[in-house]
């Protein structure tokens, strides 16, 4: 059986931790949502050596949605 991709994207978090790397970029810089005929259109901000890195096709983003509420209350304990 296949791990999910939150398994995944944990695992390579721990080693960016444990052996300085950076396999996972985090950006929490919303810049936009609005409604399209698809559903919606978000805009997120990053910094320009990430954006390099997704044109030269070493990175692809992964739009996750947290509820706020939960994440405010686990991340604080």
């Amino acid at each position: 059986m296949s791990k999910s991709k939150f398994d995944t994207i944990h695992e390579m978090h721990q080693d960016d931790v444990k052996n300085d790397t950076r396999f996972v970029a985090v950006s929490p810089y919303f810049v936009d949502s609005k409604n399209v005929e698809q559903g919606a259109l978000v805009t997120m901000g990053i910094d320009g050596s990430t954006h390099l890195e997704m044109v030269r096709q070493k990175r692809f983003p992964l739009l996750i949605m947290v509820d706020k509420e939960e994440y405010e209350k686990r991340i604080n304990t």
